[in-house]
């Protein structure tokens, strides 16, 4: 069939359709909102989706939309990472945010 597309391909979209649901899922959370094991779980997810997507050759679609895809889908890991670090990342607590001795005095001396 000339229109049918590897399964490989179909796996990809497929993919992309799961990680932007996600993305949609935390697009407005607020910094440091996001449980420790949903943002590595959501980054394991990125990493296996950039392993599958690296591993495609983009001769493998006659059409060539396979090299569309794949933009789409770094462009995609790009936004997912950019807001998983906003969302993921720690505030500072009052020790770590006044130095190792964490009396913040040691200026002041």
């Amino acid at each position: 069939d000339l229109g049918a597309r590897p399964s490989k391909f179909s796996a990809l979209l497929l993919m992309n359709a799961a990680v932007e649901i996600a993305y949609r899922g935390i697009e407005d959370a607020r910094p440091s909102s996001m449980d420790p094991e949903d943002s590595r779980i959501l980054k394991l997810t990125a990493r296996n989706l950039a392993n599958y997507a690296s591993t495609l050759e983009t001769e493998s679609v006659a059409d060539g939309s396979l090299g569309g895809a794949l933009t789409y889908t770094w462009d995609l890991l790009d936004r997912l990472l950019k807001k998983l670090a906003i969302a993921s990342s720690k505030p500072l607590d009052q020790h770590s945010a006044m130095g190792v001795g964490g009396r913040g005095d040691e200026m002041n001396s």
